[in-house]
């Protein structure tokens, strides 16, 4: 009975052995090809570094401020006072569609990616308001917090504002 467990036992390390250790395979050329352990490869998997979008969502922000600032000398200078709406709505639209992605994707840095997802929804606030045309202080509103925002962007993350955008608060707005 003895003899029958050990050599159980010692067919359970052998097999235990052989599976955790790479095996050797030939192919029909003669070459040499190691495979590794399951295991191993799923633990490489899962050490893949996951993408981050900081760098984009900064770059695609500005690329949004600089359409708005096209968009904004177009109107002023071809359309008028009477198409404002019009025009304040395509403003946020540029910059809603550079930045409305991001929203959704991972940062590296988390503070970077709480005031990306804070500035889409200050977007889309804006925009849904402007559908409802309920607005009373709202445009305001919309301004300081899009200057904080982005001044903090400036200030923390090398956020370059590009050349046209005025970013301050009079008494009066």
């Amino acid at each position: 009975m003895k003899k029958i467990l050990n050599l159980l036992l010692v067919l359970v390390i052998g097999t235990t052995m052989i599976g955790c250790s790479s095996s050797t395979t030939v192919s029909s050329s003669g070459e040499n090809k190691s495979e590794e352990a399951t295991s191993t490869m799923s633990t490489n998997k899962s050490e893949k570094k996951k993408k981050t979008y900081d760098k984009e969502f900064l770059e695609n922000l500005s690329k949004g401020l600089e359409e708005s600032i096209e968009l904004t000398n177009k109107y002023l200078y071809s359309s008028g006072v009477e198409q404002y709406n019009q025009f304040y709505k395509d403003t946020i639209d540029v910059k809603l569609d550079n930045v409305k992605k991001y929203k959704d994707m991972d940062f590296e840095n988390s503070e970077l990616k709480n005031l990306a997802v804070r500035y889409v929804d200050l977007l889309q606030r804006e925009r849904q308001e402007l559908s409802s045309g309920e607005l009373g202080n709202s445009p305001n509103n919309w301004y300081k917090e899009e200057v904080y925002i982005l001044n903090m962007l400036e200030k923390d993350y090398d956020f370059k504002i590009p050349q046209g955008v005025e970013l301050k608060i009079d008494e009066d707005i």
